[in-house]
């Protein structure tokens, strides 16, 4: 089904088209992230950015916490399949996939391993964009009962060449996303890294954390974010333990467990609320403070 029901894909659109349309609700991929965009997940590293991008990946392909279940297509171009493997049967483990939804994660979970493989989304060759011809040929080959939904970079910066500072450069990139998105009417999900300078500051939450220019946050519709908990939000905040019946107090040496999860820019839907999630075995689960 295309995003725009019974529009015609050449020509003008004029006024009367629009008003006389009957319109559905806009189709999301999870709560703030719309059907069709480009979106990313911004933190600095060793936060679990990726970790959690495999954990909202399942949630797609499982239709979990009342998504609309779909094929998933993860590209990992930093780490090895044996960890990505590792962090599968943990996350398995930890939110106890039934039997059934395994079956759906077999159906509907991919991953392209491009490690060491210098993938590159504005190469050219033979006026085609080589990146993105290997990807139709693996969304072709890989399609299934549900429709795909999502695309996972891991991470941006192993996907071109160009200086993240170049505003024309990554115009292009996400450019290239977009086509994707449009093409193949799912969404594209970018992991990419705060700046120093946001990371220092304890500003991974704001809209303009992420590194390099600028148009990697105008020319998108969503941002997410992970922040590691600062020393000034542990002195605010306890932790309630369901095993004592009790809040405990959030020590130093605790801090590093806690991750606060947000939206930091959002174009269409509802508000969404940040969560505070916490690492069981590396799996980040919400948790009551």
């Amino acid at each position: 089904m295309k995003l725009l029901e019974n529009f015609d894909d050449e020509g003008i659109i004029n006024f009367r088209q629009f008003v006389e349309k009957e319109y559905d609700d806009m189709p999301f991929v999870w709560p703030g992230f719309p059907l069709g965009v480009v979106g990313s997940l911004i933190a600095a590293g060793g936060t679990g950015k990726s970790f959690y991008a495999l954990q909202k990946g399942l949630t797609v392909a499982l239709g979990r916490d009342e998504v609309t279940r779909g094929g998933v297509l993860y590209l990992p171009a930093e780490d090895p399949l044996i960890e990505i493997g590792k962090r599968l049967k943990v996350i398995s483990k930890i939110l106890r996939f039934t039997d059934e939804e395994i079956e759906h994660a077999v159906q509907n979970f991919h991953v392209w391993s491009l490690l060491g493989r210098s993938p590159d989304l504005l190469q050219e060759e033979k006026n085609l964009l080589v990146f993105k011809e290997n990807l139709r040929m693996a969304i072709e080959t890989l399609k299934g009962k549900d429709r795909f939904r999502l695309i996972i970079f891991d991470t941006l910066r192993r996907f071109h060449y160009s200086d993240e500072n170049d505003g024309g450069a990554m115009a292009k990139v996400l450019s290239v996303m977009e086509q994707i998105c449009q093409e193949y009417q799912l969404s594209c999900l970018f992991l990419h890294h705060t700046s120093k300078a946001a990371a220092l500051g304890g500003q991974a939450d704001v809209q303009q954390a992420s590194r390099g220019s600028s148009v990697l946050v105008d020319n998108i519709r969503y941002q997410e974010f992970l922040a590691p908990m600062s020393k000034e939000e542990a002195e605010k905040l306890s932790w309630y333990s369901t095993e004592e019946e009790k809040f405990l107090d959030i020590e130093d040496e605790d801090r590093s467990y806690f991750v606060r999860w947000g939206v930091s820019k959002q174009n269409y839907g509802f508000p969404v609320n940040e969560v505070w999630l916490t690492r069981e075995s590396g799996v980040l689960v919400p948790c009551r403070i």
